[in-house]
């Protein structure tokens, strides 16, 4: 009996190190940049209004900025539709106030409010649609 109590303690004290070596090795230091490799932000491809500008606006500012709720939550600034964004894209330099809110830059209101700033691959789309022109294509 004394040498089954003794071998038993032998696989106990196996097993402990065993998972704390595991259990280090698993908690060891990892590169962020290696464990969440995003895609690169291809901005080759046509950016145009009906077809990316519309669907990044609707998805994420018409929540406050829409016809119906520009007046109660949006600051009475409409950005539905081309005609009315148009308005906050031109209103100054370097994109105007929709993209320097979007941008986070500091002396705009940073837009989305209360919300996660867009992913930066969809900023420099919308930063290409407007150098291009900010065509209503």
């Amino acid at each position: 009996m004394y040498i089954q109590l003794k071998l038993i303690m032998k696989y106990l004290k196996i097993s402990a190190l065993a998972f704390t070596v595991l259990a280090l090795y698993a908690c060891r230091y990892d590169k962020a940049d290696e464990l969440y490799v995003t895609p690169d932000c291809d901005t080759t491809v046509s950016t145009t209004f009906s077809q990316y500008v519309s669907t990044v606006v609707d998805n994420n500012c018409l929540e406050c900025h829409s016809n119906a709720n520009n007046a109660t939550l949006g600051g009475s600034i409409n950005l539905d539709g081309y005609a009315n964004l148009i308005n906050y894209v031109n209103d100054g330099a370097n994109g105007g106030s929709f993209l320097g809110s979007i941008k986070h830059d500091p002396n705009y209101l940073q837009m989305p409010d209360g919300g996660a700033k867009l992913d930066d691959c969809t900023i420099q789309k919308l930063e290409k649609w407007i150098n291009n022109g900010a065509q209503d294509n």
